[in-house]
């Protein structure tokens, strides 16, 4: 009778540590999709800015252009 509640015991435990890994893993993967998205919205962001500089510039020398 002890070692079945032992061995009982052992594969109650080793579930757990399952039930553990795969929640840690899922939540690793969470964080990283996470961060795979927000470094793709700063990279776009940051684009976007640098054409619109782009074209303010470009205005800005055109207008200066035909005034001299």
């Amino acid at each position: 009778m002890a070692r079945i509640l032992k061995t009982l015991r052992t594969k109650d435990q080793i579930l757990r540590d399952n039930i553990s890994y795969m929640q840690t893993k899922l939540a690793t993967q969470k964080w990283f999709s996470r961060t795979k998205l927000t470094t793709y919205l700063r990279r776009k962001n940051a684009e976007a800015i640098r054409r619109f500089r782009v074209k303010t510039l470009t205005e800005c020398y055109k207008q200066w252009h035909l005034r001299v």
